[in-house]
């Protein structure tokens, strides 16, 4: 029963609010704006803070913000992420991780990059993750394949906040024929989401995680655009007993170039 609500529950995230919905749950208060200022170690303002209180320890609240360091040319910035673990009373900085983020072709930061995701991500019964999904993948333009999304999952115990899994993408791009960018008359596109599903068996002490992914085939021929087929994709990955291990090569931007996986 477990299995099946953190199933369902999990199926749900990322589709039922808008844009605009999810930012004004995660907006931060004056005084917690006031500790993150002083929790960034560095001298820019503040870019597009957000802030929950976890639902399983309201006494906590997660936060993260970007904060820019270098590079004059919008695409061509480096900025400081950093998410943080408040006390949600005081408003007291319990924990920090950091991590420099570079735009360019494959990553783009703007003002709905982060959301709070506090999923039931029930690593075991002692211990639940929470995550933070970052929108800063590229658009797709004149390249073949682009990823978006990116699924970060992370721990807080004995004051320590630790990333388990890394920039997962959950979204997915890639053209199979024709162009997007030089007027062609026909072209298809696959789109794919991405889902996790918390399964029953374990490595370590931590639940094993299934990927799921559906890709949806958009095609244009002529003034004529459809939706033609789906084909879905499964991955499962485990705890090390430091991270979960991912291999890259198996997720579906990689395994769904090969025209036989058609």
């Amino acid at each position: 029963m477990r299995s099946l609500y953190n199933t369902l529950k999990l199926m749900a995230v990322g589709t039922l609010f808008s844009a605009s919905a999810v930012m004004a749950a995660q907006t931060c208060s004056p005084e917690q704006l006031e500790s993150l200022e002083e929790s960034k170690h560095l001298f820019g303002p503040l870019s597009w803070p957000v802030c929950k209180a976890l639902p399983n320890r309201p006494e906590l609240t997660l936060a993260s913000y970007f904060v820019w360091t270098d590079g004059a040319k919008p695409g061509e910035r480096t900025y400081q992420w950093n998410t943080v673990i408040l006390d949600s009373k005081r408003h007291k900085v319990q924990a920090v991780h950091r991590e420099f983020i570079h735009e360019g072709k494959q990553a783009k930061i703007r003002p709905d990059s982060i959301w709070l995701d506090t999923a039931n991500y029930a690593l075991n019964d002692q211990v639940r993750a929470f995550g933070v999904r970052l929108n800063t993948g590229a658009d797709l333009g004149c390249e073949r394949e682009s990823r978006g999304q990116f699924l970060n999952l992370f721990v807080y115990q004995n004051h320590i906040l630790t990333r388990l899994v890394e920039n997962l993408p959950t979204e997915y791009s890639r053209v199979h024929e024709g162009s997007m960018c030089d007027n062609s008359v026909e072209w298809e596109k696959e789109v794919a989401k991405s889902h996790l599903q918390i399964l029953p068996t374990k490595h370590y002490g931590f639940a094993d995680i299934k990927l799921k992914s559906k890709g949806v085939f958009e095609s244009k021929s002529g003034y004529r655009k459809g939706f033609e087929k789906s084909r879905g994709h499964t991955y499962i990955f485990k705890y090390d007993g430091e991270k979960y291990s991912i291999d890259r090569s198996e997720l579906p931007s990689y395994r769904w170039s090969d025209p036989e996986n058609l």
